[in-house]
């Protein structure tokens, strides 16, 4: 199998890319699967989730049925939903999730949860049941002569957009 730099670049780029996007996100392009749901099933599901048996206050979050019916969500207006105002009580009797629990939301998710409600709170099917999509290849400047399959067109997308340029390519004797 060859190795070759540009896949270590991708692999490096690809985390650090995607922790940028996710702290200067605009609440309107808050992912409901990527950023919400994790919070919500991480602190919210075991008490408020898909097993009936350990469910309290018949309050399912997570479907979208169960979240809205309920009042708890209520889309573009955070400060009357009511897992708002559970996140951020302070009355013990009230606070979501419970100080008992060994679930606590930071301030940061608890602003996430806030403004992605307030901007509409756009509820995504599970990742699973979206039906995948053929993504259009990038065609950045200089592509043509430099891509030798697919993956080098969004490689060369994402370092024309950092300002950045391709190396040289190297012989097979350095490579070797």
């Amino acid at each position: 199998m060859k190795f070759t730099p540009w896949i270590t670049l991708f692999t490096l780029m690809m985390p650090t890319q995607s922790l940028i996007a996710e702290h200067s996100q605009p609440a309107s392009e808050i992912r409901f699967n990527q950023q919400i749901r994790p919070l919500l099933s991480d602190n919210c599901f075991a008490c408020h989730g898909p097993d009936s048996s350990s469910r309290q206050g018949e309050l399912r979050l997570d479907t979208r049925a169960g979240a809205f019916a309920s009042g708890a969500i209520v889309p573009g207006e955070a400060e009357t939903s009511e897992l708002v105002v559970r996140i951020l009580s302070d009355d013990p009797d009230l606070m979501m999730p419970p100080p008992e629990s060994d679930e606590q939301l930071s301030p940061e998710n608890k602003q996430q949860l806030i403004r992605w409600i307030d901007a509409g709170a756009n509820w995504e099917e599970h990742w699973s049941f979206i039906k995948p999509q053929k993504t259009r290849l990038p065609e950045p400047p200089g592509v043509k002569k430099w891509a030798s399959n697919p993956i080098d067109h969004f490689i060369l997308a994402k370092l024309k957009s950092a300002g950045m340029k391709p190396n040289d390519p190297e012989g097979r004797y350095s490579l070797a």
